[in-house]
């Protein structure tokens, strides 16, 4: 898991060295979303899951929204990404998370032509790791972004929110 993380880290690295670039992944349940997950928080990314039960104008809007210049797609997403590809404004990037597609690379590939060190990036407490849209029940869904001093806050209280006894 690490040296995936690390792997991903790099390759969205060398896609931009910007920091906080949105990477919005559109896929069912999978075991890489926390290789993507763990792996642009390295990168100093926020990784923007889109719920694949949406309908193509929502998915295009949380897209463009989020300004995501990198989409990961499921297999069961690519011909809902294909509808709404010439309305992606900021995507330069699309990776194939299962199976194979025409034009775009898989996941796998990219992941595995990538550097496995860890990038060694300062990452700050007030950087947004996450951005997680709401319902959009009274209008378009809003972007909640969500920082790494949130998410640790989270984690250091879980065991009071759910406590586990032995």
């Amino acid at each position: 898991m690490e040296e995936h993380a690390n792997r991903v880290a790099n390759g969205l690295r060398a896609i931009s060295a910007a920091p906080e670039v949105r990477i919005a992944s559109l896929a069912k349940n999978t075991d890489v979303f926390y290789e993507v997950l763990f792996g642009s928080a390295q990168a100093r990314d926020v990784i923007v899951p889109v719920n694949w039960r949406l309908a193509p104008a929502e998915v295009a809007y949380i897209i463009n929204d989020a300004l995501a210049e990198v989409l990961l797609v499921g297999e069961e997403s690519y011909s809902l990404i294909a509808q709404i590809r010439s309305e992606l404004r900021t995507v330069c990037k699309i990776i194939a998370l299962g199976g194979n597609h025409p034009e775009w690379e898989a996941y796998a590939d990219w992941r595995d032509r990538q550097p496995g060190g860890d990038p060694q990036l300062a990452i700050s407490v007030e950087d947004v790791a996450l951005q997680l849209y709401t319902s959009g029940t009274t209008g378009h869904p809003k972007g909640a972004q969500i920082t790494h001093g949130n998410l640790l806050a989270a984690l250091s209280a879980t065991n009071e929110w759910y406590p586990v006894h032995r």
